[in-house]
């Protein structure tokens, strides 16, 4: 009887011990998956800030004012290839000093804002290329969001298989235990009940009679 308690007795430690051992290992699982998830969510943060950083001066004041410095230089130089160029040879005559002046005063304006018209296409275009890398990042950083419970899920059932041979193994222990309590012990004095009987039939009062 006291064999078959004590194994029992030792399978419920090895089969809770499995069990232990499987719910940490789980959690520890687990915690390594949420600290992942968090590194990769500071990463795409990081990466949509220093995007962010980036663009921001591109859209001042300082930026407006290369932009259309750099327009209107370019509109001037072709309105002043322009007027270089020679009159038809049919002709026989040229622009006079206020033609000139003109033509000089109207291209100025006209490059002006032609400038104003390259800084709004140029500072059009950088905004759309900076949202598109930040709709990118933001939709790697969702797509990992998104695979993160069932990553989870996965690591909290890794360890499932060791936690049910440990409570299969404590499983029978206890009832090898249960066994031994119920069908392990006899009934108590029955020898001495036997015993008493043949003292006193045999060496008791009757005999002396007989």
């Amino acid at each position: 009887m006291s064999a078959a308690l004590g194994a029992g007795a030792a399978a419920n430690f090895v089969g809770g011990t499995m069990q232990a051992v499987a719910a940490g290992l789980a959690s520890k699982k687990m915690g390594k998956a949420y600290q992942r998830e968090m590194q990769l969510q500071e990463k795409f943060r990081n990466q949509s800030l220093n995007e962010f950083q980036t663009a921001l001066p591109l859209r001042g004041v300082e930026q407006a004012r290369s932009d259309i410095a750099t327009g209107r230089a370019n509109r001037e130089q072709g309105y002043q290839e322009a007027n270089a160029a020679p009159f038809s040879a049919d002709v026989g005559v040229g622009p006079q000093g206020r033609d000139s002046a003109n033509l000089n005063l109207m291209g100025g304006l006209r490059a002006q804002l032609a400038g104003y018209s390259d800084w709004g296409l140029e500072n059009l275009i950088r905004n759309l290329r900076s949202q598109e890398r930040l709709n990118q990042i933001s939709n790697f950083a969702k797509g990992w969001a998104d695979v993160f419970p069932a990553k989870m899920y996965d690591a909290q059932h890794s360890q499932d298989e060791l936690a049910m041979w440990g409570q299969l193994i404590a499983g029978l222990g206890g009832g090898a235990q249960g066994y031994s309590q119920l069908f392990g012990s006899g009934p108590q004095g029955g020898g001495g009940m036997g015993g008493g009987f043949q003292g006193d039939i045999g060496g008791g009062e009757f005999a002396g009679q007989v």
